[in-house]
C-alpha cells in the first residue's frame, strides 16, 4: 500500500480528516462518561451515530457518490436520532424535576410530623 495519495491532499481534506480524528474521541469520551451518568439502554439509541458521522466524511471529504435512495435514508436516520437525542435531553430533565419534586414532599413530611409530634 503506498500513502502517496496524501501529497495530493489540500488544506480541507487536512482540516477534515483531523476534524474526524477529534469528532470521534469526543463521541467515544463522552459515550464512556455518558456511561456513568445515565443506564446503557437509554444510550443504545444513540450508537448509529457513527454511521451517521462515517457518511458525512465520506460525502465531503471523500466525495462517495450516493443514490436518492441512500440520501433519504440517512436523511430520515439524520431526524430519527436528532429527535431521540431531544427526547433523551427532555426525560432526563423530567426526571429530575420528579427528584426534586419528591424529595420536596418528603421534607415537608417531615416537617409536618416533626411540628406534630413537638
Amino acid at each position: 500500500m503506498s500513502w502517496n495519495f496524501y501529497a495530493d491532499w489540500e488544506a480541507w481534506d487536512w482540516i477534515l480528516s483531523v476534524l474526524t480524528g477529534v469528532f470521534t474521541m469526543t463521541m467515544v469520551t463522552t459515550r464512556f462518561k455518558a456511561a456513568k451518568l445515565q443506564k446503557v439502554s437509554k444510550l443504545q439509541k444513540l450508537q448509529p451515530l457513527t454511521t451517521l458521522y462515517s457518511f458525512m466524511f465520506d460525502m465531503f471529504l471523500f466525495d462517495v457518490p450516493f443514490t436518492t435512495v441512500q440520501y433519504i435514508g440517512l436523511g430520515y436516520l439524520f431526524s430519527l436520532y436528532g429527535l431521540q437525542g431531544v427526547k433523551l435531553i427532555y426525560d432526563s430533565k423530567q426526571a429530575k424535576k420528579k427528584r426534586e419534586v419528591s424529595l420536596h414532599a418528603h421534607s415537608e413530611r417531615r416537617t409536618a410530623r416533626r411540628t406534630a409530634a413537638g
